[in-house]
């Protein structure tokens, strides 16, 4: 049986460097004005959820975001695959990063750690949430892309820890829920799911179209739109999804308790072992 390593691996440039030489150019338009893109997602034995939806999301951040990758989407795909076998670990979390230089340079960054799962007991209790100071406009492109530019979700992110809690979530300019700072929100009322709609300015998250098409093949009525707090603290059920955390219920926002905590014909917790069974086969 082979030894487990828990190391950080880096493929940058081209090839495997240590942390020290993965240092960007001082006066990049990346390490200037945080122009490039990002991906994260999580593997387990060598297999991902969602890999291809992942790696065409960021093509598509690219041409969006006027970025050469520089590499073809089999060469990237190579790229990933070999992070994750050098890296050796059996649960990861991968983070895919490129940044524009100049001209039509850019850097490439795959970076490979040990998966840190959330203390035990959390998806039982969920995640405490807090409504950020800041909103999310609605007409931004930065509201649908994974760019670098990601200064707001990381202020609303810390305002939420300084206050004890685990996520923040942004409202948009409209007073409409958007996102919480690292992920999408979904609501079930009386069996009926939830989520804001793309152009409250909410980033498409690979988990959420999972969740949407969950919501399809399980003939689940689904709704997409503009909804408020007041419907976040009505509802029966609500929770997060992102790509490393899957689906991760919410506990309370403001501290106001989110949800009637029924276990019986929880809509949520059905679409969780659902979500759990695509973790195990991978793709």
């Amino acid at each position: 049986m082979k030894s487990q390593k828990s190391k950080s691996v880096i493929f940058f440039g081209g090839k495997f460097i240590s942390e020290e030489e993965a240092m960007l150019p001082v006066f990049s338009d990346g390490a200037l004005y945080g122009w490039g893109a990002f991906e994260s997602m999580r593997f387990i034995k060598g297999k991902s959820v969602y890999l291809k939806e992942h790696l065409e999301r960021l093509a598509q951040t690219c041409r969006l975001l006027n970025i050469n990758i520089g590499y073809s989407a089999a060469k990237l795909k190579q790229a990933v695959a070999q992070t994750v076998k050098e890296s050796a670990l059996d649960d990861l979390y991968l983070r895919i990063s490129i940044w524009r230089l100049e001209g039509k340079k850019s850097k490439l960054l795959i970076r490979a750690l040990k998966y840190k799962a959330p203390a035990q007991g959390t998806y039982s209790r969920g995640f405490s949430c807090i409504v950020s100071e800041s909103a999310q406009s609605s007409g931004s492109i930065l509201g649908r892309v994974k760019s670098a530019n990601y200064l707001l979700q990381q202020l609303a992110y810390a305002q939420a820890l300084k206050k004890g809690c685990d996520e923040a979530i942004l409202l948009n300019n409209s007073g409409y829920i958007a996102e919480a700072s690292r992920s999408n929100i979904f609501m079930v009322k009386n069996g009926a799911l939830f989520t804001p709609a793309l152009e409250c300015g909410c980033l498409d998250g690979i988990t959420r179209r999972c969740l949407i098409g969950l919501a399809l093949k399980e003939d689940i009525p689904l709704n997409q739109g503009n909804f408020t707090l007041q419907n976040l603290y009505d509802c029966d059920e609500a929770f997060l999804t992102n790509s490393l955390i899957g689906i991760m219920p919410i506990d309370s926002v403001e501290g106001v308790r989110i949800g009637r905590r029924q276990e019986k014909d929880s809509l949520m917790r059905l679409l969780m072992k659902k979500y759990a069974a695509l973790l195990k086969s991978g793709n």
